[in-house]
């Protein structure tokens, strides 16, 4: 998410001229892996699977409530066409103070305090009456570890080992300032510039998580998405060996 997908200018405003000014003429290519569902799910698959619901929210918009208007502006008559929305998925992962990575942002928040274990239990008390969420069953491999989130794809168990620690994963200072200070075009895109420190400042800095981080480059993505005319590729897999001439029928109608 962090690559550039088109070859536009950085600011969004520049980036908007650039497209509807004709300025320039662009083609982003995205390509997506899909949904990940796997036997154990931690917090990478919590991450891909936003972009997933957020790219399918955009999908949803784009086919079936933007074409509707148009269809209605020109006087077509389609129909109701029906269609099932994930928005209370988003709201659920999203939400700013309750939603799902903000909790595991507020465990990073409160330095060694913060723990798996609270986070699971704040996450399953907070939405325990919320659709898309449901509490692992006795028999759920590592239950007691786990919440599930019911996707639009499927319902998956993530399991809360390590979240906590990975969501505040960060690099070595060090590491970033030289990653600042390089003349480099390409790494100006990955490190923000230096801040300028106060001389004598007692607020405390808000640690940036890697959720966070994330979250943002996704949200920086999808306004580049909606500034464009998207074209939809639906790809299906053949096989889970990656061999040519193998067709898997159960593993395509799953699909």
């Amino acid at each position: 998410l962090g690559a550039n997908i088109t070859a536009a200018p950085k600011s969004s405003s520049t980036r908007k001229q650039s497209i509807m000014g004709g300025q320039a003429l662009l083609v982003g290519v995205l390509d997506i892996f899909g949904f990940e569902f796997f036997e154990t799910n931690s917090f990478e698959q919590l991450c891909i699977n936003l972009t997933n619901e957020k790219l399918q929210f955009h999908f949803n918009e784009h086919i079936f409530t933007l074409e509707a208007k148009v269809y209605e502006e020109e006087g077509i008559d389609v129909g109701l066409v029906t269609f099932s929305t994930n928005e209370p998925t988003l709201e659920l992962m999203e939400a700013k103070r309750c939603g799902i990575f903000a909790m595991c942002d507020e465990e990073v928040q409160v330095g060694q305090r913060g723990c798996d274990a609270s986070f699971l239990s704040k996450v399953l008390a907070k939405h325990k009456d919320h659709p898309n969420l449901e509490k692992p069953k006795p028999k759920q491999l590592d239950g007691d570890k786990c919440f599930n989130v019911v996707h639009y794809a499927a319902t998956v168990a993530y399991n809360t080992t390590n979240f906590v620690v990975k969501n505040r994963d960060t690099l070595v200072e060090n590491l970033v300032q030289v990653g600042q200070l390089s003349r480099d075009a390409v790494m100006h895109t990955i490190f923000d510039p230096p801040a300028v420190k106060a001389s004598k400042s007692r607020t405390k800095k808000k640690l940036v998580t890697l959720g966070s981080s994330f979250r943002s480059q996704l949200t920086a993505l999808i306004e580049t998405l909606t500034q464009c005319q998207p074209h939809f590729v639906r790809c299906v897999k053949p096989n889970s060996a990656k061999v040519a001439d193998e067709f898997e029928s159960e593993m395509v109608v799953n699909q």
